[in-house]
């Protein structure tokens, strides 16, 4: 046995011994899991655990500065690979295993953060916090029991993509010869979004797409920008909760898997990010009607009233 398989069994007792001792109930559960998926979940426990003791018991102690330390430690174990805390480097090892979204262990320590201020919340804000204290942990652990296969807008490595196969060619090509009607049907749709959306962005609360003056829209995408992740987050939740589907785009490169094991000394890129970060796409296809439009728009305006 090498020293680092040691290790990562050591720290994977020290996870599972954690898990244990904090919760019967919640251990006794694991064990209904497939083995293979009770150790990822011992990991992600013993994270949370370890996370909420900051803020909940070492009442004599500086609580903000553990947690910005404890923040500052998991984030330099995800991008280095490994940490000397046995509980971090479980949770990183089963972090990058799982492929589970920066976003969502961003939502959860910002609940933390929240939970050192017991002040009284509103509306907004408490929803804010049960989301990342307890909706994410357990999006966390669908990402575990997914088995990561969820990651379809990431770069793992070079490669080509082949996608269509002949049958959807065959329905392309009928789709080409009613290209104008089609293409001209999804500006109208683009053009809708932008005019009655336009109000938001004046307001400061959204970007809505730039177009410079050289350029005419394709109507591929229609897309807001957020002020921040959590609150493109949200809005998501929002809109799924009310039946609307609105998706992120894809990761910055430089942060993909292929990327990390490429180069060393990442550097931070503010604006892909950023970009990265707060993009969201509204649903936007031929079939979609002015009515489904105006109920897209209006809960849009409907979260940001709340908000």
């Amino acid at each position: 046995m090498s020293s680092l398989t040691l290790y990562n069994e050591v720290t994977a007792q020290s996870s599972k011994y954690t898990t244990l001792l904090y919760s019967s109930s919640f251990s006794s559960a694991i064990k209904l899991l497939d083995k293979e998926l009770r150790q990822p979940i011992y990991d992600i426990y013993g994270f949370v655990r370890f996370a909420d003791e900051i803020v909940d018991t070492f009442h004599d102690y500086d609580k903000e500065d553990l947690l910005n330390q404890f923040k500052l430690d998991t984030y330099e174990a995800l991008n280095k690979g490994i940490s000397l805390n046995p509980i971090l480097h479980r949770f990183q090892l089963t972090f990058n295993q799982y492929h589970i979204e920066r976003s969502l262990l961003d939502a959860f320590l910002l609940s933390m953060e929240m939970d050192l201020d017991k002040s009284k919340y509103e509306q907004h804000s408490y929803e804010e916090y049960i989301y990342g204290s307890a909706e994410v942990i357990g999006l966390m652990c669908l990402m575990i029991f997914c088995e990561g296969d969820i990651d379809k807008y990431n770069w793992v490595d070079i490669g080509s993509s082949f996608l269509p196969s002949e049958i959807t060619a065959a329905f392309l090509f009928a789709q080409l010869e009613s290209l104008q009607s089609i293409q001209d049907e999804r500006q109208e749709k683009w053009k809708f979004y932008y005019q009655s959306l336009t109000s938001l962005q004046q307001e400061g609360k959204v970007e809505l797409p730039y177009i410079p003056h050289y350029a005419t829209v394709n109507a591929h995408i229609f897309y807001l920008v957020c002020n921040n992740l959590n609150q493109r987050n949200r809005l998501i939740n929002f809109l799924k909760d009310n039946n609307v589907q609105s998706m992120f785009h894809y990761p910055s490169l430089h942060t993909s898997p292929f990327y990390k094991n490429a180069y060393n000394n990442i550097q931070s890129l503010k604006n892909a990010e950023h970009f990265s970060d707060c993009l969201l796409r509204l649903p936007l296809f031929v079939e979609l009607t002015h009515e489904e439009i105006t109920y897209i728009i209006n809960l849009i305006y409907q979260f940001f009233t709340k908000n």
